[in-house]
């Protein structure tokens, strides 16, 4: 059988808050007793709140109650929050377990404290290279070269080359990369170690980015990359790359890595190549100039499924599966932040890294 609700009952339950404040109002003015009040509401409004409600129109003539209802705070208090406010100014490079040992508050409360009352986020140090007035001079002097001697359409026909070394170990994510158990030796037997050998094997691979495409990958397997093996397995591939991409109009890009700063790299690039960037240009300890460094690599890395790496030839397969994975408009985009961060280093004075 089903109940019907009171007509009242349903009418009460749709006001809103304020609405209801102006019944209990009009009803203590006219003094009702709050359980009066609380019957004809129908219980809509708990008989405790309106206990809180009828004093302060008594006294006042409105609802205007200053104290928030339930225990006064203790350890969230504006004195303690004062404290942890001061402790941060006097060294945010502490953690709220240290924190609230010194200013002995539980660490819950410093820790809701930091987030809740003053809007604080705990961030991770990031790693940069460190950068010498020297540096910072070339940077500079780099980005004032490319602005006034390559235009914003020269840039978009850049092709950006680099090496980078893997091995058959992998990588995860310190931050992101979770398991989800009950014990420590549950998650353990989901997976939860990565496992590093003492001198796992490696393999060398050189990869050309320029617009939304990227070249053939190159490998160099128990090599060292010289500037011998780099002009014969890598420079030939750059230029059809580039040819292929851009026609006869393009703008070579490498960093400053021995086997590229080499005379007869350097010498090949002149002879070759439609332009390029010679050695002397090139700033040092600058990875944040070079769109695989700040991007392309890392999503190779993602792109790739780990767990079928277990020897040279399956690096190697994995390595082109992932970059056959790249996303054209995430290459697009790195390639095109070029000149941003050209602009960005000075207006900076060489400093930033975006």
């Amino acid at each position: 059988m089903m109940l019907s609700l009171p007509q009242n009952f349903v009418i009460f339950s749709a006001m809103k808050s304020q609405d209801l404040q102006l019944v209990v109002k009009a009803k203590a003015a006219s003094g009702q007793s709050p359980k009066k009040i609380f019957d004809d509401l129908m219980g809509v409004v708990s008989v405790r709140t309106i206990e809180r409600w009828v004093p302060s129109v008594r006294l006042t003539g409105e609802i205007n109650l200053t104290t928030s209802p339930g225990r006064p705070r203790s350890a969230r208090s504006k004195v303690n929050i004062n404290k942890i406010k001061k402790a941060v100014h006097k060294s945010a490079k502490q953690s709220s377990r240290r924190m609230a040992k010194t200013l002995q508050i539980h660490r819950s409360s410093v820790h809701r404290a930091l987030k809740s009352d003053l809007g604080l986020v705990p961030y991770k140090y990031r790693k940069e290279p460190k950068l010498t007035p020297a540096h910072l001079e070339k940077r500079i002097k780099f980005a004032k070269w490319v602005r006034k001697f390559c235009s914003n359409a020269s840039s978009q026909t850049a092709v950006f080359c680099d090496e980078k070394l893997f091995d058959l170990d992998g990588v995860y994510n310190h931050q992101n990369d979770r398991v989800w158990a009950t014990t420590r030796v549950d998650a353990d037997n989901l997976g939860a170690v990565f496992k590093k050998q003492k001198f796992p094997k490696k393999v060398m691979v050189w990869l050309a980015v320029g617009a939304n495409m990227h070249s053939r990958p190159i490998f160099f397997i128990d090599e060292s990359v010289d500037h011998d093996l780099y002009i014969k397995k890598a420079l030939p591939e750059a230029l059809r790359f580039g040819n292929a991409t851009f026609g006869s109009n393009w703008t070579f890009v490498q960093d400053g890595a021995t086997p590229h700063t080499h005379e007869l790299t350097q010498e090949w690039g002149e002879d070759k190549l439609p332009a390029f960037i010679p050695k002397s240009l090139w700033p040092p300890n600058s990875p944040d100039l070079n769109p695989l460094d700040f991007c392309v690599w890392n999503e190779l890395v993602q792109a790739m499924d780990w767990s079928h790496v277990i020897s040279h030839s399956t690096l190697v397969k994995e390595m082109r599966r992932g970059c056959g994975k790249l996303k054209g408009e995430t290459v697009l985009r790195s390639c095109q932040s070029w000149r941003k961060r050209l602009l960005a280093i000075l207006r900076s004075d060489g400093v930033k890294i975006p």
